[in-house]
């Protein structure tokens, strides 16, 4: 699976938000096996050893008027914000980060969340702001691949019987998923 839009080398690093969840825990070590350095942004502390393990640099974003990028990338802004958020306040802050020529990539589809982007901005500072469903065939085999060769490791946090599918629902609604969580029929 290729990066959602290809990072050249030696640019700026891009930055996640839900970095610790099912999608997100993966994009950020998807990006680290590309070479890009990630933030891996998360409301609490709960997720950061995940992130720190799948190659990114955990930063709280419990306000997006507080979110110290530093120590993940110094001085520099992120070149990417990758959004699982899907909030206006998480893709306001998104478009106020990027610098000149950086790339907004939108993964969600809630209903009556909209953003206010000035055209303006996206002319002058060279923005790209793009929206991506899914994954192509070609790149699920090439994911499958990097799963087969110990590049990528799924995830999964929580197994557990039918009878208790509720607790992994909780923890999801809770934010305290670490990736993913599955039923074994089996026990």
């Amino acid at each position: 699976m290729r990066p959602p839009l290809p990072l050249p080398p030696g640019t700026a690093p891009p930055a996640r938000h839900s970095a610790g969840g099912g999608v997100g825990i993966h994009m950020v070590e998807m990006a680290a096996i590309f070479g890009a350095r990630v933030a891996g942004l998360e409301a609490g502390a709960g997720k950061f050893e995940a992130i720190r393990r799948a190659g990114g640099t955990p930063v709280l974003s419990r306000s997006f008027d507080a979110i110290d990028l530093r120590p993940a990338f110094d001085d520099e802004a992120p070149t990417v914000v990758i959004d699982l958020l899907g909030s206006k306040a998480s893709l306001a802050w998104a478009l106020r980060v990027l610098p000149l020529g950086g790339r907004l990539v939108v993964l969600t589809t809630f209903r009556d969340v909209d953003i206010v982007v000035s055209p303006r901005d996206l002319v002058l500072r060279e923005l790209t702001v793009s929206g991506s469903r899914y994954a192509s065939k070609a790149e699920l085999r090439e994911s499958a691949e990097l799963v087969a060769t110990g590049r990528i490791h799924p995830v999964v946090s929580q197994v557990v019987p039918p009878t208790q599918v509720e607790d992994v629902h909780r923890a999801l609604r809770e934010g305290t998923l670490i990736g993913r969580g599955a039923i074994d029929w089996t026990i």
